[in-house]
Order: structure tokens, then C-alpha cells, then sequence
């Protein structure tokens, strides 16, 4: 009321983060048995305060300024009542264990829709692009390479601009990735896998080789992009997967 009556607007802060709850997988990449919080999904922009404070996709805020984060409503309650400029301290969970504290400044919420926001892929279906499939066994996913069709397609630049990846398209119900990555052909889809435990994957043979190093009772932590549309913009998500 007070900012209505000062300025004509609301105007509130964030830290520039999409977040999805935690789950099982992330209390064990980051060596704990149980955790609340939520997990750093991707940045709403280049400039957003938490990546600039040195915040990565993966992290787990467990704290903000001391207070527990148990879910997202509460993180984007806790920050939105601050305003642009102040800063805050934020506690975060790394894999390997590792506990870390940023100081984050900050920004005005734009306009758009929210900062802080539980991440939702909402894709649209696509063509088959004819490539031979090939399944990772493990993953229970099969994977193609982008087509020069897929690279022309302007919702995919993002890709591009991380050098590139593989197309999800088709997901076994059996496997660990099922309702985690979505195909083509899925209201949700299609995800397209950028990178195997911080390695990026171009090609087959990369995911091969990335997933060659991650053995059963393991976390594979995979980062994937799923293109916009229309109404919502393209976003990135963390998806960590118990090997079996």
C-alpha cells in the first residue's frame, strides 16, 4: 500500500532464479540422506543476481537469511518482500557436499511473469527428424543428433549458443528418466540433453562416454533445454537420476 501510495506501483525484488522442489535424487548428489529446499533450475537471465553471485544450476537453497526454505512459495515470499537493491544471504547445498553462502543483491521483478518461478517445460510436439535412434540402456531414453533442420529453428538458438546437443525422443516407462524427460511428440517436449555431469553431449558417442563414468546407485545430473513457444520462452532444468 505503502509503495502504491509513494510510486503508483508495487515493485517487488528478486534473485532471478527458476527452481523446482527437491527431490530425492538432489539430497543424494549433494550428500544428504534428507533435505528441504529448491533446486536452481536455470537463471531468468545473463544478469540475474543469483548468477552473478556466483549461484549455479543445481545448487540447492536450503536458506535465506537464516530462515529455511522448505518449498518454493516460501522462497519467492521471503524475496519478494525485500526490496531492489538489498541484498540477502543465501545458503546453498553443492554436490560433493558442499555448503556455500553467497550475499545476493537484489533486482526489480520485470514486468514478465515471475523471476522465482517453479519450473514447467511447456514444449509442442515436432516432426521426426529420420535419424537411426539409438537408446542408452541405462538412462532407458533414446537420443538423436540435431538435424540442419533443427538448427535453423529459431527456438532452438539456445542450444546452439551452449554448442549444441541431443534430441530426447523417446522415453522408456521402465527407466529412471520416465516423467523426468519428455520426448517428441510429448505436450511436454521435447527436451534436448546439453550435458552428462557438467560434460556437454554434441553427439551419441558424447553421451555414451559421459554415462560411462556413472555406475548403478550413482546420481547422473543432466542439464537439458526445453524450447519455448508462442506464449513461454525456451528454459533450461537440472534432471538428476538415480542410475539403476
Amino acid at each position: 500500500m505503502q509503495q502504491i501510495v509513494a510510486s503508483g506501483r508495487v515493485e517487488r525484488a528478486v534473485i532471478g532464479v527458476m527452481i523446482q522442489e527437491v527431490r530425492p535424487e538432489d539430497a543424494q548428489a549433494v550428500g544428504e540422506r534428507d533435505i528441504r529446499g529448491v533446486v536452481v533450475q536455470d537463471f531468468s537471465t545473463d544478469e540475474s543476481p543469483a548468477k552473478k553471485a556466483g549461484i549455479q544450476q543445481g545448487d540447492v537453497i536450503t536458506e535465506v537469511d537464516g530462515r529455511p526454505i522448505e518449498y518454493g512459495a516460501q522462497l519467492q515470499q521471503i524475496v519478494g518482500f525485500k526490496k531492489p537493491g538489498e541484498t540477502v544471504s543465501v545458503t546453498v547445498l553443492r554436490e560433493g557436499g558442499i555448503k556455500k553462502n553467497f550475499t545476493v543483491r537484489l533486482a526489480a521483478a520485470p514486468s514478465t511473469p515471475d523471476s522465482e518461478q517453479l519450473s514447467s517445460a511447456q514444449g509442442r510436439s515436432r516432426g521426426t527428424t529420420g535419424t537411426i535412434s539409438r537408446r542408452s540402456g541405462t538412462l532407458g531414453v533414446t537420443v538423436e543428433e540435431l538435424t540442419q533442420e533443427d538448427v535453423r529453428d529459431p527456438s532452438l538458438r539456445p542450444v546452439l549458443l551452449n554448442g549444441g546437443g541431443l534430441l530426447v525422443t523417446d522415453v522408456s516407462p521402465d527407466g529412471p528418466a520416465y516423467n523426468r524427460l519428455f520426448p517428441q511428440g510429448s505436450p511436454l517436449g521435447p527436451d534436448i540433453i546439453l550435458k552428462v555431469n557438467g560434460t556437454p553431449v554434441r553427439t551419441r558417442e558424447d553421451f555414451r562416454t559421459a554415462l560411462r563414468t556413472v555406475h548403478s546407485g550413482d546420481i547422473a545430473t543432466l542439464i537439458a533445454f526445453t524450447p519455448g513457444n508462442q506464449s513461454q520462452p525456451g528454459q533450461q532444468k537440472v534432471v538428476r537420476l538415480l542410475m539403476p
